[in-house]
């Protein structure tokens, strides 16, 4: 029980520590409910990120020096939640941006464009080198052809999200109400709007500062606990007593995590951070309502990772509307079924080499051409024994197996070539459906079992 207080005491700790009561720190709040009760305003957002690559080694990354900014342009509903954000980008400080996508948030609906993400996936992607022309040039027309993905929301979806923004201005209204005691101490009043700095040295010292205020005044703390809670549950669509907390609860794990933080803090003070590692944040609202402009400005710098990350938001007050030139869109089932359509035609099938783990699962390796090239994949799938015989998903193993068109029904599949179609028996086995795998030969497929190590290989 004191594991699940204690993470949600680190939640609360990120979400409430970050500012307490001042005038400035009240004032910082007030700007931040009213952008979110902003109905609508045009965004100019660009996020820059750089990254010198001295880390790759410790973090197992590849990358190397990068240098990558990310420009979001469009409109916001902040009150409705809903957007229309054109999403560019581009890998040198200079240059023209690249379209990556059009992202739409509507009432009932997410929707996004396609062709950028096509653009940047078959020029960067290292499989793109051995794709053939014919086939990148019958993809550029069937994403020419279905320019937007769209998603409808259900109507919990929809209500969900009403109620997330709604708890939100409570959890607003909860820390002006229960922070009357805490002052965070890294929020001050800047050029008629905020900074917010955080360091080493001040994140310390927040955390034990309002470590004590939780024990000091734990009926406030705990207020602030359930207020949150309620946001979290709602957020994330979880049942009301999940994560239900007693008073009684909250009390002896704030003791028991004071001591604890007291022997961390002690070993994070000795931690090695960099002179200039910070995270500066600057927030202004300007103009009257009907024209108000916000403002956003932050940067992040971790240089034992070699990063620092710039963010420059303008927000400026007016009418929106949401994706109303939006007339063809199609889903992402529907998307994804056409583009394996194509890459099928393109795909030789020549192996799969099922090798069963004894624990309801195979590893499975295929082999074949793409494009003229050899290629090899791996994967899993769901595996099993019938009868003495090893028997493998009927969904898995026709997903792997191009050129081929199966139709379930209760106990049989009908599986359909080229050449022939054949009717297998199936078994269900748990809810999932089995086909075993020698009766593959019926469909002109070599079948060969080997023993030292257990392995099925099945081939043209």
């Amino acid at each position: 029980m004191k594991n699940k207080v204690t993470a949600i005491f680190l939640l609360v700790m990120m979400v409430f520590a970050m500012t307490g009561c001042t005038s400035d720190e009240i004032g910082y709040l007030e700007l931040m409910k009213d952008y979110t009760d902003l109905s609508g305003v045009g965004l100019s957002e660009t996020i820059v990120i750089d990254y010198d690559g001295s880390m790759d080694d410790e973090l197992g990354w590849q990358l190397g020096a990068q240098h990558l900014e990310i420009r979001l342009t469009g409109d916001v509903d902040q009150k409705n939640m809903t957007m229309d954000i054109a999403v560019a980008y581009r890998l040198a400080s200079r240059g023209d941006f690249a379209p990556l996508s059009r992202l739409v948030m509507t009432k009932d609906s997410v929707i996004f464009s396609t062709e950028g993400i096509w653009n940047l996936y078959k020029t960067s992607a290292s499989e793109a080198k051995q794709w053939s022309e014919e086939f990148i040039n019958e993809v550029d027309a069937f994403v020419a052809a279905n320019p937007y993905i769209a998603e409808r929301l259900d109507s919990d979806e929809i209500s969900w999200n009403k109620a997330a923004l709604q708890n939100l201005n409570q959890i607003y209204d909860s820390l002006i109400t229960n922070h009357e005691s805490f002052e965070s101490a890294i929020i001050t009043a800047k050029d008629g709007g905020y900074e917010l700095v955080l360091t080493k040295d001040s994140l310390l010292t927040l955390i034990s500062n309002w470590l004590d205020f939780a024990v000091a005044n734990s009926d406030k703390s705990y207020q602030l606990a359930n207020d949150f809670i309620d946001y979290f549950q709602t957020f994330y669509n979880a049942a009301d007593d999940e994560f239900a907390l007693s008073k009684e609860m909250w009390q002896e794990a704030l003791i028991s995590i004071q001591g604890d933080w007291q022997r961390l803090s002690d070993q994070l003070k000795t931690m090695e951070i960099g002179a200039n590692d910070r995270y500066v944040e600057s927030i202004k609202m300007t103009g009257t309502e009907g024209n108000r402009v916000y403002t956003n400005k932050g940067q992040s710098i971790i240089e034992e990772l070699g990063l620092k990350m710039t963010v420059n938001a303008v927000a400026a007050e007016k009418k929106v509307t949401i994706g109303s030139d939006i007339t063809k869109a199609v889903t992402m089932q529907l998307f994804s079924d056409g583009l394996q359509e194509i890459i099928d035609r393109y795909t030789e099938f020549e192996q799969i080499v099922l090798m069963p783990d004894g624990m309801g699962f195979a590893d499975v390796e295929v082999n074949g051409l793409f494009c003229g090239e050899a290629t090899q994949n791996y994967s899993s799938a769901f595996m099993t024994t019938i009868d003495g015989s090893y028997a493998v998903s009927v969904k898995e193993l026709f997903s792997l197996l191009n050129g081929i068109s199966y139709q379930l029904n209760e106990g049989i599949v009908t599986v359909s070539n080229a050449e022939k179609d054949v009717t297998l028996a199936t078994y269900d086995v748990d809810g999932i459906d089995y086909i075993k795998c020698r009766d593959l030969n019926q469909l002109g497929f070599n079948v060969v079992y080997e023993a030292n190590p257990e392995r099925i290989t099945i081939s043209q």
